[in-house]
């Protein structure tokens, strides 16, 4: 499922780690290492070479499908992009430290816009921040409990999320910033583990969620005075 994933979304191959903590932790962990470690290479063995005999068989039909469309086993087809920001790919490639600022600022701090006027509301075509548009995901700050799989899932999502935040596209146009489903599922087994109950707030923030997707779901691609997608919009990713 990790290899069909990555075939899919590219950067999902950094889901890898978390597997590779889960059969460290399951054959002993560091307890098991100290006290034998042919032993702990023995037992990690097994599972480490089921798990990576599928992952190498569809990076091999992936190559090899790359090869057949691009000419190259490792292009995506993403050299090929024709679209407005052509000049800075031109200039600072397809990923760069130079687009993190930006693409921050997408993730974690769009809001919409109020007006004085109608419609009242609008959204930059950048979108709107992951935890305005998913709200529940603010109670990742405040874990009750934090068992084994919290650190690894937290590095899978850190490593999943690292190279959209490092591409040169936002995710124009969209709703809600939509490279965050990569690691989505990862932040919803956060939220699962972390040992908070489904309180009346929970249950809110779940709600507030719905209704702001509903809205998106009804307006995105259909009312377009609600999106601020015009002139200079994607370049200004806040306006003044």
């Amino acid at each position: 499922m990790v290899g069909a994933a990555a075939l899919t979304r590219t950067a999902m191959a950094f889901m890898v780690p978390l597997l590779l903590c889960e059969a460290w932790r399951v054959c002993g962990g560091i307890a098991a290492w100290r006290a034998d470690r042919r032993a702990m290479l023995r037992a990690l063995a097994r599972p480490l070479v089921r798990f990576a005999l599928p992952l190498a068989g569809l990076a091999i039909a992936g190559m090899v499908f790359n090869q057949v469309r691009f000419g190259s086993p490792t292009e995506f087809g993403h050299s090929y992009l024709q679209v407005r920001q052509q000049a800075q790919i031109e200039q600072y490639g397809l990923a760069s430290y130079h687009y993190l600022a930006r693409n921050l600022a997408v993730a974690f701090t769009l809001l919409p816009d109020l007006l004085p006027r109608p419609p009242y509301v609008q959204i930059s075509g950048h979108g709107l921040a992951l935890w305005f548009t998913t709200p529940v995901l603010v109670l990742l700050l405040w874990p009750r409990a934090r068992g084994p799989l919290h650190r690894p899932l937290w590095l899978c999502v850190a490593a999943v999320a690292l190279p959209s935040l490092l591409y040169q596209n936002s995710g124009w146009v969209q709703f809600g910033y939509r490279f965050s489903l990569d690691y989505l599922v990862l932040l919803i087994m956060l939220l699962a583990i972390g040992g908070r109950p489904l309180t009346w707030l929970a249950r809110a923030l779940i709600i507030a969620g719905i209704a702001l997707n509903l809205f998106g779901a009804l307006t995105f691609d259909r009312a377009w005075q609600y999106y601020r997608v015009g002139g200079n919009a994607y370049d200004v990713v806040v306006p003044h």
